[in-house]
């Protein structure tokens, strides 16, 4: 990705103390050093003017996407900015610490680790959705890794990790239930999507916001919240929403056990008006190869 570099241990001559600062050609900022949960992310998104941004990973890992491209970061390792043109996004895998410098301050990394805090909060309100957007999200980029030219990897990763975090306005009553819902239930689960939407706007912009809140829409129209049809949806929500049902099919419920995995393909392979073809045939051919299964939650 142009304006992207990753400078490792053995770029830098095998130091043993990198400082971001030795990769810098201009007058940086230390704006200080964040501590990332699991599966925390940073968001950087392309500024007006000249810009530059350095990332030094402290401790732990990092998943760095931009554009299209992928990295794994490990300790001393330094990812330069220098006037991206697409956004991108690194994400925590385990606990680290990163140090950041910039000029032209790209996000509020406190804000940053509220909204995963409250993803995370959504997803432990009930222990058989536990676990859900991060599954989501690894199965959504698993796909799309497969369609780079049809989406933007940082976008599906970053909205499919955040695609319900407007659950936390549920009452558990209606999350835990059993059985069909009523309509003024379905109607309040139906207005998650939004409260998705106005929580991440503020902080993300409209794109982000856009496709995480879209992961409930069907090609046919008969979605929610705004009723898209076919190409009016974005691809990478298309994506999202795949993968979201395929963990929802999959998923122990307290009224009923888990589908199988190539049952649940075949049920999203069934309604072909809802979902998109060319992505569930991609999930097909990954959980024939065995590269989707349960325990790629735990996997990068």
């Amino acid at each position: 990705m142009k304006g992207m570099q990753i400078f490792s241990n053995q770029d830098l001559q095998m130091k043993k103390e990198i400082h971001a600062k030795e990769v810098m050609s201009e007058e940086g900022e230390q704006m200080g050093c964040y501590l990332l949960n699991h599966s925390n992310s940073l968001f950087l998104t392309p500024q007006k003017g000249d810009s530059l941004v350095l990332i030094q990973v402290l401790e732990g890992r990092l998943y760095c996407v931009g554009g299209n491209e992928e990295y794994r970061l490990g300790k001393n390792d330094v990812v330069r900015l220098k006037n991206v043109k697409e956004k991108v996004l690194l994400t925590s895998i385990g606990s680290s610490s990163i140090c950041m410098y910039t000029v032209n301050y790209y996000q509020n990394i406190e804000q940053l680790n509220e909204l995963f805090q409250e993803a995370r909060k959504a997803d432990l309100r009930d222990s058989y959705t536990m676990g859900h957007s991060r599954r989501v999200h690894n199965y959504a980029v698993c796909l799309a890794r497969e369609l780079k030219g049809q989406c933007n990897l940082a976008e599906v990763a970053l909205a499919a990790q955040l695609h319900d975090i407007g659950k936390v306005i549920l009452p558990l009553e209606v999350l835990q239930k059993e059985g069909k819902l009523t309509k003024e239930e379905y109607d309040l689960v139906k207005k998650h999507s939004m409260v998705t939407y106005d929580r991440l706007l503020p902080v993300y912009g409209e794109r982000i916001a856009y496709i995480a809140s879209s992961h409930h829409e069907k090609l046919d129209g008969s979605g929610y919240p705004r009723g898209l049809k076919g190409e009016e949806i974005p691809f990478e929500a298309k994506i999202i929403a795949v993968a979201d049902v395929f963990d929802a099919l999959t998923s122990k419920r307290s009224y009923r056990e888990p589908m199988p995995l190539i049952k649940a393909v075949e049920f999203l392979e069934e309604n072909g008006k809802l979902f998109a073809k060319e992505i569930v045939s991609i999930l097909r051919e990954k959980v024939q190869a065995g590269t989707i299964t349960r325990s790629y939650c735990h996997e990068y």
